[in-house]
Parts: structure tokens; C-alpha cells; sequence
């Protein structure tokens, strides 16, 4: 029995009860401190983020000098508004995998997998393929160059008659509707959404119709698609039932820039998902080394070098696996596999439209890598990557075997002074001068 007056405690644990504020205290001031480098690790990402690094998307201050040329009319704060606003987010999307999110705001409006197009509708003004140029790019105005205000489906709009001017012949309206399939660059990734290809290719239709059609353009570009997963979104469009007049395929960065993916014939997110679905079966510490990958301590050292992307394995970050190279197997095998995956890819498309009476057409784009002159222009990405030249020059020499395929990429630096706004997205200015080269096309037939 215990003493009155002493503790009952043994020796073991009043050790115990001395030790235990010491190594609550350590614990305490170590996660304080780990928060400490959480919070400084995020703060200098924003910084870096801040001054205008690539990968950020919103620009440095010493960058925004370079982008008023590039966004001719807007103003400093306008600049920075629209580049915050094209943040990457996804969801998922039935059968191509991933689309970007339904948002609304000054520059940037998705609904379902459709970019709202500015305009979005246009009657024609032309006869025999004549007429009156339209209003310029970026106008931003729907009521300008003779455009109607529609939804981009062109659901509710009444038809209407039309009349050829000098013949007197009533003509019943007609609408061409005309979908846009591509990547980021179709999408318009750091454009206004009156900026992008398809609503440039609006605003110039008046142009090329006749008074009795009524034009109809939905951009269906999403970040990341390339050949393969654009044919498999025309296949989905198909199934739901919509039926556009002409599809317009613009292909040839994500192509090759995400080879691990178009060699494997895998939307960009696969190695990502694949992660995520076999979470479940994974380790306790495949998990934990999975929830502090997501930290910014983690990214900050990542992009410091200090640790590798992937964990313990010191794989490459598995969200970005896409952009790898395939290994163990040759550029000039990986170059010639994703030519030929492009050509079935387009293939696959023109075969589905057809049976559905719908025409396509293929346009091989434009990028920094190719035929242009990057040192003179410090937006666009300056690496040297050449895989691009050779899958290029392997599509050109198949392109004239196929009356719907047309090349698009010599358009850099010759007819556009700024084709850039970023590493490889596209100016205002080229976004334009690409909609007159797609109508020299599509309007031929």
C-alpha cells in the first residue's frame, strides 16, 4: 500500500509523466514548423508564379509588357483577368474521359463540352460567294458583321425565307453547322472567348454564304485532346444525335508533344486515372507518399530538384506521364508510329461522318517547333524538340494523298508578326488569319 503523502506512481511512470510535455512540445513545434514551410513553399510559388514563370498562368509583371503587343486593345488588368481565368481544372466527361468545367465570366464561358462562340450565329450576305468583309477579330460584338444572336446550337432560332438579291427567287433558309475539334489552341487557351478560331471563322462568314444560309459554329476544342480522342468525341456527338454539316479538325501539337499518349493511343489523364483506380488496393504508404506529393512543399522541391516527381520510385510525375517519351524505343520508330496513328485517327473520323453524311476536314497546325524563328520571340517555348520536325515532316508527305487534309503550319512568322500569347498557344492575330485560311477550304466546296 502507498504511503499517505507519496505517489503511486512506478519509477517507469514518472519517467513517463516527465517525458511527456517534452515530446508533446516537440510535436507540437514540429508540426508548427512543417505548416511554417507549407505556408513559405506556397507563397513562393505565387512569387514565382508572379514574375512571369512559364508554367504559371498568370503573367509577371515584367511579362505584361511583352503581351500588349499580343492583345492589341486590352488593357493591363484586362490581360491579367483573362489569363487567371483559364485555371486548369477538369471533369469528367462519358467516353472521351475529361472535358473542362462548366464555367461563366468576362472571357471565358463552357457549357457541357461547347465554348460559347462570339458570335455564334451569322447570316450570309453574299452572292455567288461574294460579299462585303465582316467586321475585324476581337470585336466582341455580336450585333457586328451582320451576326444573330443564337444559342451555338441554333436550337429555338425560326427559319426564315431568303431572297437572292437580283433574281427574285424566295429561298428557304438553310443552316450549315459547322463543329470545331482540336486541343487547347482550338479551345482558345489565353483568348477571349470572341477571339478563338471558331468565333473568328463566325465572324468572317457573312462573307462566304449566300442570303438564304444561316451558319451555325461550335467549339468543341478542349485542352489536351488530340487526333485519336477527337474521333472518339465526333463518334460520341454522333451518338447523342447531333448532326453537324462540317466537322473541322485542327491536329499536330498534343499529337506530338504528348507522344506517350498519342503513341499509345490513350487520352493525356490514362496514367493519371489509372492511379487513382488502384488507390483502393494500394498500400498505407503508396497513399501517404500520394498525399504529400500534393503538397506545395513537394512541388517546391520538386521543381528545385531536390526530389523526383512520382515517389520513392522516382518515376516521372504520373499526371504528366503523357509527355514522356515511351521507353526503350527510338524517335525515329516513336515519329513514324504517331504519324500513322494520326492518319487512322483521321480516318476513323472520316468514316464515321460519312456514313452520317457529314464532311470533315483535317488541318495540320502551326507550332513554335516547326518553321518559325523562336528566338525572336519571347512568349513562345524556346526548347528544341525534335520529334516534332520529323512527325511533321512524315504528315506532310501523306497530306496531299487526301483531298480533305490540308497543311496549316507554314503560318508562323510569315503572315502573323505575333502567333503566340504563350509557349504554344495562339495570338488573336494567327487565331484570325487560321479562319481565312479554313474558309479558303471549306467554302471551295
Amino acid at each position: 500500500m502507498a504511503q499517505p503523502g507519496r505517489s503511486s506512481l512506478t519509477v517507469p511512470g514518472r519517467a513517463l509523466r516527465r517525458l511527456y510535455p517534452a515530446m508533446a512540445l516537440i510535436l507540437l513545434n514540429t508540426v508548427l514548423l512543417l505548416l511554417l514551410i507549407e505556408i513559405a513553399s506556397r507563397g513562393t510559388l505565387a512569387v514565382l508564379a508572379r514574375r512571369g514563370d512559364p508554367s504559371g498562368l498568370v503573367p509577371g509583371e515584367d511579362a505584361i509588357a511583352r503581351l500588349r503587343a499580343a492583345y492589341p486593345g486590352r488593357a493591363d488588368p484586362e490581360i491579367i483577368a483573362l489569363r487567371s481565368a483559364m485555371e486548369h481544372r477538369l471533369v469528367y466527361e462519358p467516353w472521351v474521359q475529361f472535358r473542362m468545367p462548366d464555367r461563366s465570366g468576362d472571357f471565358v464561358n463552357v457549357q457541357g463540352l461547347c465554348r460559347r462562340s462570339d458570335p455564334a450565329v451569322v447570316r450570309g450576305t453574299a452572292i455567288g460567294g461574294e460579299g462585303a468583309p465582316v467586321g475585324g477579330a476581337g470585336s466582341g460584338n455580336a450585333a457586328r458583321g451582320h451576326a444573330v444572336a443564337g444559342n451555338e446550337t441554333g436550337v429555338g432560332i425560326q427559319t426564315r425565307v431568303g431572297i437572292a438579291a437580283g433574281v427574285g427567287v424566295a429561298l428557304p433558309e438553310t443552316t450549315v453547322t459547322v463543329a470545331f475539334l482540336g486541343g487547347s489552341t482550338m479551345f482558345g487557351f489565353n483568348v477571349a472567348d470572341d477571339q478563338t478560331i471558331a468565333s473568328c471563322f463566325a465572324r468572317q462568314g457573312p462573307a462566304h454564304l449566300r442570303p438564304n444560309q444561316r451558319l451555325v459554329v461550335r467549339n468543341l476544342g478542349q485542352p489536351y485532346y488530340y487526333s485519336a480522342q477527337e474521333a472518339i468525341a465526333l463518334a460520341a456527338m454522333l451518338l447523342r444525335g447531333e448532326r453537324p454539316t462540317v466537322v473541322v479538325f485542327l491536329d499536330g501539337l498534343n499529337d506530338v508533344i504528348q507522344p506517350l499518349s498519342s503513341y499509345r493511343q490513350v487520352p493525356f489523364w490514362t496514367f493519371k486515372l489509372q492511379d487513382l483506380m488502384q488507390q483502393e488496393a494500394s498500400c498505407s504508404a503508396s497513399r501517404l507518399w500520394s498525399m504529400l506529393g500534393c503538397t506545395s512543399t513537394y512541388g517546391l522541391l520538386a521543381r528545385m530538384g531536390v526530389v523526383q516527381w512520382g515517389g520513392p520510385a522516382g518515376q516521372a510525375k504520373r499526371w504528366e506521364a503523357g509527355y514522356a517519351m515511351p521507353e526503350g524505343i527510338d524517335l525515329e520508330r516513336v515519329a513514324t508510329a504517331i504519324a500513322e496513328n494520326y492518319l487512322r485517327a483521321a480516318e476513323l473520323a472520316r468514316t464515321l461522318a460519312r456514313g452520317y453524311g457529314v464532311r470533315c476536314w483535317f488541318f495540320w497546325q502551326p507550332v513554335p517547333y516547326v518553321g518559325y524563328d523562336r528566338s525572336a520571340d519571347p512568349l513562345c517555348d524556346q526548347r528544341d524538340l525534335p520529334l516534332f520536325g520529323r512527325v511533321y515532316a512524315l504528315v506532310r508527305q501523306r497530306l496531299p494523298e487526301h483531298g480533305d487534309m490540308r497543311d496549316l503550319s507554314d503560318l508562323t512568322g510569315k503572315e502573323v508578326a505575333l502567333p503566340f500569347v504563350d509557349a504554344v498557344h495562339y495570338s488573336p492575330a494567327l487565331n484570325a488569319r487560321l479562319a481565312q485560311r479554313m474558309w479558303e477550304v471549306v467554302g471551295e466546296r
